[in-house]
């Protein structure tokens, strides 16, 4: 995938604020889910998130305001995510 400035952004905001988790299911059709998710208290950098995957991988997210959250399920973006770097936390 080329990098664009939106692809870039997409990294940077979950580099900081937000999630990429890979995990075995039960579903006999879908062995592995991903769930990739955004926190942040300001809605403009949620907007602006919600835009840049919107563009990048022409999909909605679904917006939890009580939360401070965007989220979406896809193992197609979390590969395609998870192949720019790897995301840790370190404590």
């Amino acid at each position: 995938m080329k990098l664009t400035p939106e692809l870039v952004r997409i990294h940077a905001h979950l580099c900081r604020d937000g999630l990429i988790c890979i995990y075995k299911s039960r579903e006999k059709d879908h062995p592995n889910r991903a769930h990739i998710a955004y926190y942040n208290t300001n809605r403009e950098l949620i907007d602006s998130f919600r835009r840049d995957m919107n563009e990048v991988f022409k999909v909605k997210m679904t917006y939890q305001p009580k939360s401070f959250r965007v989220s979406v399920q896809s193992l197609r973006i979390a590969k395609v995510l998870l192949n720019l770097s790897e995301y840790k936390t370190y404590l």
